[in-house]
């Protein structure tokens, strides 16, 4: 039994009428063709050549911070919870881990430390007040505005290819 057929006898029913249309969608996208293995790869690729890890304890600054990111291209994993971090860096292989303000120093000193165990990548490490918490091989900010953070970010992503 072919898709139009199956339709067909949708319609035909008085409870189904109603969902006609919705199941006609669905039926048109089962017709789109096959997406080759390459391609998924390639989309894989492209989508990790720009993710960045955001770890933050400020959801609604965060949300922020991921729009303005995303905005500019980027595709912006976001981890509320700094404890989950290494396990989003393994899972998500980043091309840079973000540690927002909010993040309290002992926890950036401990993402930053096991973090350059699991995905060894740039942490940037973005403050308010008072000297970065991170020594190098870490990157620093303290952001004034979002374009600020976009550009460095690029920059450091830039500088790693």
């Amino acid at each position: 039994m072919n898709a139009e057929n199956i339709l067909r006898s949708f319609q035909g029913n008085r409870s189904f009428a109603e969902h006609s249309v919705p199941l006609k969608i669905c039926i048109k996208s089962l017709r789109m063709p096959p997406v080759s293995i390459a391609q998924k790869e390639n989309t894989f690729l492209e989508r990790r050549k720009n993710t960045i890890l955001l770890v933050s304890r400020a959801p609604g600054h965060a949300e922020v911070r991921k729009a303005a990111l995303e905005s500019a291209g980027l595709h912006v994993v976001l981890v509320t919870e700094p404890e989950k971090a290494v396990a989003a860096c393994r899972e998500y292989r980043p091309r840079l881990v973000m540690l927002g303000p909010s993040v309290p120093p002992a926890e950036k000193r401990r993402i930053w430390y096991e973090a350059r165990k699991a995905c060894p990548v740039p942490i940037l490490e973005l403050h308010t007040a008072g000297p970065p918490e991170l020594m190098p091989p870490a990157y620093s900010l303290e952001p004034e505005r979002e374009d600020e953070v976009i550009r460095h970010v690029k920059h450091i992503i830039k500088a790693r290819t």
